[in-house]
């Protein structure tokens, strides 16, 4: 027994010996004596594994394969972190490819742990961000910027710990079971909470922002437009099962009570889908305007496609003996305007399907959609002049608009996809360039008119239609440089989608003969 104390004697003599000697060397203040002696390396560590999360997503994969590298290297192999870091760095080497991973500056690697530090000591964690601190201070140049910066927000988290501590006494407690112990460069130790304040000690970090998921406003977006198109369909669905009343004085008859609240229910269907693609994890931001707009536009081309099928449809009116009734002929009437209201609904359904496709598939940004969103209003209004210039007819008119909201949703979709780099800024004043050239455009048939005191919209069509264009492409000309922001990280971001197939020949199955065959790969960020 006496040998064990004298044992535990020498070893805690030794240890404040060598705290003693490493204080007087270091010229960093002490933390105080109240702090707990562990803290989980997860803990530390989180602001650094989400930063190389965000630079994943936003097309730095060479920072975001360094920043998990760190990660992985610090944490111990039973860390459940250690799938989320090994998944960031695989998705960085991959989009690497065999590009060799420059070397990044310690202070650039690490300086997350500082900012989110910064906010620690703001709501009152001021341990946690020193044991951060601590973490940086370890891979940082002693004489850098950062570490300057870090030094003097340990310095006050420490003084704001030591003026909230209500025990002097030095504490030696151990590593709970399970949890890894950190040991901080600075003092031999790395403090989480004042072992008084439980408060603290049992305070936790805030969850990162995850920059990829949708903002409010496209959620806020997407609920409108989707609940607009519930609402639409259900006023279809008991339309074309003929559930309304027959006769228009029984506006309080069961049928048109359920009439009116089947529209009510198609709604709140479609909200509730929305907030179920958005629960978990959410949506990614671009998804929602993706689906938002391909439901818009369904709704606008089945419209567009109602009055340019509308004369190879069936009849709505066939004989009655009310030739002055439209809705009320009975059923063998309703199919002619079941078809017409059945062109929104089905196109509708198709554009949101399709939105959700190159959403989920593609991961566009925002500004790739607002893009391709632009561009249907002036393949739309194009169309129109065109119509107004060459058209025979009323369908004939619709089916020419149609066709240009189609080929301008067509046309930029494609230049998106090859790289033309639109801000949603730049595309609004593209939309300005092309109202001013189409108001233009009337200068010459007004002139004509003035002179023959007859104004012919065909030759306003045509100038318009010539005009419009004119001011897209001089507008589109006059904003190039607005999106050098955008460029770099969309550009990032193609460099990780790559296509590739692999041939291989003299390929023998079992003791058949020499087979040839290949593999195609499709990698990027899906």
């Amino acid at each position: 027994m006496a040998s064990r104390s004298f044992l535990s004697f020498s070893l805690v003599l030794s240890l404040s010996l060598s705290a003693s000697v490493a204080a007087a060397q270091d010229p960093a203040p002490a933390p105080p004596g109240t702090y707990a002696l562990t803290v989980a390396l997860d803990d530390v560590v989180l602001p650094l594994l989400a930063a190389a999360e965000t630079d994943a997503a936003q097309g730095r994969p060479g920072l975001a394969w360094a920043r998990a590298q760190v990660v992985l290297e610090t944490l111990p192999a039973s860390s459940t972190l250690r799938v989320r870091a090994e998944g960031v760095r695989l998705v960085a080497q991959q989009a690497l490819g065999a590009t060799a991973v420059e070397p990044t500056s310690p202070e650039v690697l690490v300086e997350p742990l500082v900012v989110q530090a910064e906010q620690d000591t703001q709501r009152g964690s001021h341990a946690l961000a020193i044991a951060r601190l601590d973490f940086a201070l370890a891979r940082v140049p002693a004489a850098g910027e950062l570490a300057r910066r870090a030094q003097a927000l340990r310095a006050a988290a420490s003084q704001l710990i030591v003026q909230g501590a209500s025990a002097p006494a030095v504490t030696v407690p151990t590593a709970p079971a399970g949890q890894p112990a950190v040991v901080a460069p600075y003092g031999g130790y790395a403090p989480i909470a004042p072992a008084t304040d439980p408060e603290l000690a049992n305070a936790r970090p805030e969850e990162p922002v995850d920059p990829t998921r949708r903002g409010d406003a496209e959620a806020i977006e997407l609920y409108i437009t989707a609940a607009a198109y519930g609402v639409y369909l259900g006023f279809w669905i008991p339309f074309a099962a003929g559930l309304e009343g027959n006769d228009s004085s029984s506006g309080g008859s069961p049928e048109n009570l359920g009439y009116s609240l089947s529209m009510l229910a198609g709604g709140g269907v479609m909200a509730l889908l929305v907030a179920g693609l958005d629960s978990g994890d959410g949506l990614r931001t671009g998804v929602g305007p993706s689906i938002s707009m391909g439901l818009r536009y369904g709704l606008g081309m089945g419209f567009l496609m109602w009055g340019a099928l509308d004369p190879v449809l069936s009849s709505t009116r066939l004989p009655s003996p009310d030739p002055t009734c439209t809705f009320c002929e009975g059923p063998e009437n309703r199919g002619g305007w079941a078809e017409r209201t059945a062109l929104p609904m089905a196109f509708g359904l198709g554009g949101g399907l399709l939105g959700a496709v190159i959403g989920y598939g593609t991961s566009p940004s925002t500004d790739d959609v607002r893009f391709v969103e632009t561009s249907g209003i002036w393949g739309t209004g194009l169309g129109l002049l065109c119509a107004i210039a060459a058209a025979q007819d009323s369908s004939q008119g619709f089916g020419i608009t149609a066709t240009g909201l189609g080929v301008g949703l067509l046309t930029t979709s494609i230049m998106a996809g090859a790289g033309v780099d639109v801000s949603a800024r730049r595309g609004w004043l593209m939309t300005l360039g092309f109202a001013i050239g189409a108001g233009a455009g009337t200068i010459v048939p007004a002139l004509a008119a003035a002179g023959t005191g007859d104004f012919d919209y065909r030759i306003f069509g045509a100038v318009a239609a010539v005009t419009s264009i004119a001011g897209l492409v001089t507008a589109f000309i006059l904003t190039d440089g607005m999106d050098e922001r955008i460029r770099e990280r969309d550009r990032e971001r193609r460099e990780q989608q790559r296509v590739a197939f692999d041939p291989m020949r003299d390929l023998r199955i079992g003791a058949g003969p020499t087979e040839g065959g290949g593999v195609f790969t499709l990698s990027g960020q899906f």
